[in-house]
């Protein structure tokens, strides 16, 4: 059953959510020589940033080895991987909202590289000890990936 399932996420990726599918295949060729793996229905890459990036099928989370994703943890490995696993869940739920809003998805996309990556919002969250969770793309990610995965997402480590 998951494979009929997950046959029908590559189609609907691959025809509503082609634009971002498109650009998250440009990434992946950037990054083709770093781990990849599938993650229901997804192609997971690992690279060098403590965050993560979804486009479409496309999935980007951090290597536990990054130096980055260090800053965010008691540097065990244990943890790295724990808290890696956990941006995979929350950008497989962005996953899941490119698929629901198709073309739209561009909207909520652009909230969340600006919410994550602009240094006005960075200030901000640190100044008023405001979760990254807090903001409504973001929330709406790690509820869509935790309801359909099961397992935890970063929104329970903010």
């Amino acid at each position: 059953m998951k494979y009929i399932w997950y046959s029908i996420f590559f189609l609907v990726q691959c025809t509503w959510g082609i634009c971002q599918t498109m650009i998250g295949f440009v990434f992946f060729l950037i990054y083709i020589k770093n781990p990849h793996t599938f993650f229901r229905g997804c192609i997971n890459t690992k690279w060098n940033s403590y965050s993560g990036l979804s486009l479409g099928l496309f999935v980007f989370t951090p290597d536990e080895n990054c130096k980055e994703l260090q800053k965010y943890s008691n540097n065990s490995q244990e943890e790295l991987a724990r808290r890696s696993s956990m941006i995979l869940v929350h950008e497989y739920g962005h996953a899941y909202q490119s698929f629901a809003l198709g073309p739209f998805y561009l909207i909520p996309g652009i909230c969340s590289l600006c919410w994550g990556r602009m240094k006005r919002y960075k200030k901000l969250r640190e100044k008023y000890g405001v979760p990254y969770s807090f903001y409504w793309v973001e929330n709406w990610a790690n509820s869509w990936g935790e309801k359909v995965t099961k397992l935890p997402s970063i929104g329970q480590i903010d």
